[in-house]
């Protein structure tokens, strides 16, 4: 439908804002993708390098044909499932916009509650802190915690090159590249235990269940990267090995704070209970009510 639309449009030079929204809203709805109209919006919007509000008041405008054969071309690559966060390069997050690409993973809501739990243990301390967040991906977590409180010492750490050069565009973009220090290291690798005596790390481990991956939608498992989903056999592995050795590279009553995946509490509350090094654990719950951060303070 929406190839013949087009065919018939161009014949007549009479593709309007409205007609392109209205035809892939149709085609999106066809597809069962979420939020066609938002999506068509978008995506016209980027075609057009206009922001969103642009397509209403020129509703009835025509559209070029470079702009109808990259629209059409953008909406294809959507009805193939590829996230539209991919397809624009950036995703907001924390009330800012951070490039992605498919080397990271797409900040979703639900972290804001990683970087929620940090800011408050930001707020009770006047001291600067040293604060590394392992995994850090687009590093859209530790550089949201950077912009609302810049007086204190900021890692990010990846162990993939390819990440950290979008955390790296990222800060840039944000203009604190000279207050933030960028590490290659799977895990604490790069970090030794006699140096690296930080007071707060973070964490948005893997935390899938190998075998449920597939299960997931296809805007996931076919497109974001596989090695910062898979988090083994139970979902735990990394998770597991962070809360293991986190408490080598804190201060005394330092802190970890770690996002964990559904149903995972109480395997991380047995996990920190056996290790017997930390005195404070407590749970964050989402907007669904899921326990989605957990608050580690070492003794």
């Amino acid at each position: 439908m929406w190839t013949n639309l087009i065919k018939i449009k161009n014949k007549l030079n009479l593709l309007s804002i409205e007609d392109a929204l209205n035809t892939a809203t149709e085609h999106f709805v066809l597809h069962y993708i979420d939020s066609p109209r938002l999506t068509a919006e978008l995506l016209l919007a980027y075609s057009l390098n206009q922001y969103r509000e642009y397509l209403y008041s020129h509703f009835h405008d025509l559209i070029d044909e470079t702009a109808r054969n990259r629209f059409e071309s953008l909406v294809n690559r959507r009805i193939q499932r590829e996230p539209v966060a991919y397809i624009l390069g950036h995703k907001e997050f924390w009330s800012k916009d951070f490039n992605v690409t498919p080397s990271v993973l797409i900040p979703r809501p639900e972290t804001e509650f990683l970087v929620q739990s940090s800011c408050n243990i930001l707020i009770s301390h006047r001291r600067p802190l040293r604060i590394v967040e392992l995994g850090t991906g687009s590093g859209a977590v530790i550089l949201s915690l950077l912009s609302e409180y810049p007086d204190h010492f900021y890692c990010a750490s990846d162990i993939s090159s390819a990440a950290l050069q979008v955390a790296v565009s990222n800060a840039v973009k944000l203009g604190v590249l000279g207050q933030i220090q960028f590490v290659q290291s799977d895990w604490f690798s790069a970090f030794s235990p006699k140096n690296a005596r930080f007071d707060l790390i973070i964490s948005n481990p893997p935390y899938i269940p190998t075998n449920d991956i597939l299960s997931l939608s296809p805007e996931i498992f076919q497109y974001e990267p596989y090695s910062a989903l898979d988090g083994g056999m139970n979902g735990l592995e990394c998770i597991i090995h962070i809360i293991r050795h986190a408490h080598m590279y804190l201060q005394d009553k330092g802190y970890l704070v770690i996002e964990i995946g559904w149903n995972q509490d109480k395997d991380v509350f047995n996990a920190v209970q056996s290790i017997g090094i930390y005195d404070h654990l407590c749970f964050i719950s989402d907007y669904g009510g899921t326990p989605r951060v957990a608050h580690i303070q070492k003794k």
